[in-house]
C-alpha cells in the first residue's frame, strides 16, 4: 500500500505545481503577486473660462452653476485586470458636500449612485463629472477595488462659490478746454469682473444728469464749475453689482466783479451808494460779497449806501467770491474834501450913490478842517455894464466906484490842501 500512498502524493505535487504555474501566469487575484489599483491622479479641473487667472489657475475653486457637471481628472491602472479584460468596481464617498457623479465609463451603478463597474484604467483623455447640488465645500474621496484589493484612497476637493459681484473702478480725464460747459472723459475699463461679465455701467454724475451704458467708457459735460460726487454702479449679466463714488472738480474760472459808486467825490459828510449786482460768474454761481470802504468799514451786502465822515482819499474795495473759492477784486476811489468856507464882507452891503467908497474883506474866511489854513485870497470887482475887471490878491480892499452900474464882487480863498472856495455878491452903484 505505500507505493500505491506515494504515487497519489506525488501525483498531486505535480498536479498542485502545475496549477500554481498556471496562476503566476494568467496573475489571477488568488494570487500572492496580485497588486491593488494604482491611482495616479484624482482632481478638479479648473475653469479656464474665468476671466481671473487665479481662479482659472487649479481646481481648487469652481464657480457654482445650478446644474453644470464640472470635471475632474483620474488616471489610474491596474495591470493584472488590464490582461484579463476585467472591471473594477469604483466607489465614492462624500465627505463634505453632496451632489451627482456620472462618466461614460461607468456601468452598472449601486442604488445609491456611488458605486460603478470601471474598466481596467482611466488615461488622460478621460474624466469623470460632478453635478453638485449646493456651493460650499466638496471633499470626495475615491476607492478602486480589484475584488480582492482595494486601491489606497485619494480624496478630490474643490470648493464651489457662489456669482462674485463685479469690482468698479473709474478714473474721470477733464478736457483740456478751460472754458465752459467742461468735458470729462470717465474710464471704467479697470472694472472687473472675476468670475464673469459686466453687463450694465450706471452712472450719476452728481448735477442731477444720470446714464446707463454697456460701454467702460462715457463722456459727460458739465454746464458750470463744481464739486460733484461721480457714481458708478456696474451690474453683472448675473445681477450682481458693485458701485464707486468719486468726488470730481471741474476747472473753475474766477467771478468778474463789477462795482459802481456815487458819488466819488464831495465834502464830509458824504453819503455815498454803492452797487456790486453787475459781478457775475459765468461758471458758477457768487456766494460772497466783501466791501471796504478804506475808513475801516465793511459790508457784505451787494449794494447799500456809506457815509464818510471825515475828509480823505478813501479806497472802497469789492471782493467777490464764487462757490468754489475763486474770487476777484475791483476797486473805485472817493475824495472826501471840504473845501474853506469863503466868508464875504463888504461894507456898504446894499450899495449907494456914486461916487461910492467900497470895502470889501475876506479876513473872516476859515478851513473847518483840522489842521487846514488859508494860504490865499484874491478879491475881483467887474463893472456888469462895461465887463472892465479889477483883481486884488490880497483879503481885503478899499476902492472907489465912480460909475453908475452894478458890480460883481467875488471873493476866492484856497487852503493848505488846494481846495477852493468862493463867495459873491452884486452891489448897485448910482443906480435908481
Amino acid at each position: 500500500m505505500k507505493p500505491v500512498i506515494l504515487s497519489a502524493v506525488l501525483v498531486l505535487s505535480v498536479m498542485l505545481g502545475v496549477l500554481i504555474i498556471a496562476c503566476e501566469k494568467h496573475k489571477d487575484p488568488f494570487s500572492a503577486q496580485n497588486s491593488a489599483p494604482l491611482i495616479t491622479s484624482f482632481v478638479f479641473k479648473p475653469d479656464l473660462t474665468l476671466p481671473d487667472p487665479s481662479l482659472r489657475r487649479d481646481g481648487d475653486s469652481l464657480k457654482f452653476k445650478a446644474g453644470e457637471a464640472f470635471p475632474i481628472a483620474l488616471l489610474y491602472e491596474d495591470a493584472q485586470a488590464k490582461n484579463s479584460n476585467r472591471t473594477l468596481r469604483a466607489t465614492f464617498k462624500f465627505l463634505a458636500g453632496i451632489g451627482r457623479i456620472s462618466s461614460n465609463k461607468f456601468a452598472n451603478p449601486s442604488s445609491d449612485g456611488l458605486s460603478f463597474d470601471v474598466p481596467a484604467q482611466f488615461t488622460a483623455n478621460d474624466e469623470i463629472r460632478l453635478i453638485p447640488e449646493k456651493p460650499g465645500i466638496i471633499d470626495l474621496q475615491l476607492t478602486i477595488s480589484d475584488g480582492v484589493k482595494n486601491s489606497e484612497t485619494k480624496t478630490a476637493s474643490t470648493t464651489f462659490f457662489e456669482n462674485l459681484p463685479p469690482i468698479v473702478r473709474f478714473e474721470p480725464v477733464p478736457d483740456s478746454d478751460p472754458d465752459p460747459p467742461y468735458g470729462i472723459e470717465f474710464r471704467a475699463s479697470a472694472s472687473v469682473d472675476r468670475d464673469g461679465t459686466i453687463d450694465t455701467y450706471i452712472w450719476s454724475f452728481g448735477d442731477g444728469e444720470n446714464k446707463a451704458t454697456r460701454s467702460n467708457t462715457t463722456h459727460h459735460d458739465y454746464q458750470k464749475s463744481g464739486v460733484f460726487t461721480v457714481r458708478l454702479k456696474v451690474t453683472d449679466t448675473e445681477g450682481a453689482a458693485d458701485s464707486l463714488d468719486r468726488v470730481v472738480t471741474t476747472i473753475n474760472q474766477p467771478p468778474i466783479a463789477a462795482l459802481s459808486v456815487d458819488p466819488t467825490f464831495g465834502k464830509a459828510p458824504l453819503l455815498i451808494k454803492y452797487n456790486a449786482r453787475n459781478s457775475r460768474d459765468r461758471d458758477g454761481s457768487i456766494l460772497a460779497y466783501d466791501i471796504s470802504f478804506g475808513d475801516g468799514q465793511s459790508s457784505q451786502s451787494d449794494s447799500g449806501s456809506h457815509r464818510y465822515t471825515s475828509d480823505g482819499n478813501y479806497t472802497v474795495r469789492l471782493t467777490v467770491r464764487d462757490n468754489l473759492g475763486a474770487s476777484n477784486t475791483i476797486t473805485m476811489p472817493v475824495t472826501v474834501a471840504t473845501p474853506p468856507i469863503a466868508v464875504l464882507k463888504i461894507i456898504p452891503e446894499n450899495g449907494g450913490p456914486i461916487p461910492l467908497r467900497l470895502l470889501v474883506s475876506g479876513r473872516g474866511s476859515y478851513d473847518p478842517h483840522p489842521g487846514g489854513s488859508i494860504i490865499a485870497d484874491s478879491i475881483s470887482i467887474t463893472n456888469l455894464t462895461t465887463n472892465a475887471q479889477q483883481i486884488f490878491p490880497q483879503d481885503s480892499v478899499s476902492t472907489l466906484l465912480t460909475q453908475p452900474a452894478n458890480y460883481l464882487i467875488v471873493l476866492v480863498v484856497k487852503n493848505n490842501r488846494n481846495l477852493i472856495s468862493r463867495a459873491t455878491k452884486v452891489i448897485p452903484a448910482g443906480l435908481p
